[in-house]
């Protein structure tokens, strides 16, 4: 990973619901960084002109894995979130697949995916980055993939 001059994590929890699953996410610390924001749907808010950040989103489960991120590069689906250049790096760290058998589920492991932006527009102009996280489910690898989260800063000097 690179070198960013803030950082902090994001939990993320996964449910499994009639038709899909839900995802929520909530402040892996807390109090948070000063000025930082994280909504339940997965937004993240940053102060402008703070510097570059890595966002780490990390998943405790028996049942799922994030395994990758997927950057959304359609600006009309990204509602104005695509400020690629600004984008400094993802990683994902899903961990190995357990061996399971059908009726005992392994012990909850840890997964991570991160998002590395510079955050560094000379104006007050909001840099914003859309993107997916990817899961699967530990027994029987089944892919699913979240809502849109979003990175952002604030807009504000």
């Amino acid at each position: 990973m690179i070198e960013v001059d803030n950082q902090f994590t994001v939990n993320v929890d996964i449910t499994a619901i009639p038709g899909g699953y839900a995802w929520t996410y909530s402040p892996g610390a807390i109090p948070l960084p000063e000025g930082v924001s994280v909504t339940p749907a997965g937004v993240v808010t940053v102060p402008t002109q703070s510097g570059s950040w890595k966002i780490t989103y990390s998943l405790s489960s028996a049942q799922f894995q994030l395994f990758s991120v997927l950057i959304n590069t359609n600006p009309a689906q990204a509602t104005g979130m695509c400020d690629f250049d600004q984008l400094l790096e993802v990683d994902a760290i899903p961990g190995p697949l357990p061996d399971v058998t059908e009726d005992v589920l392994p012990s909850p492991s840890t997964s991570t995916a991160t998002i590395c932006f510079a955050n560094n527009s000379k104006t007050a102009k909001p840099v914003g980055i859309s993107f997916q996280l990817l899961a699967r489910t530990v027994v029987g690898s089944h892919f699913i993939t979240s809502p849109d989260p979003q990175v952002k800063n604030t807009g504000e000097v």
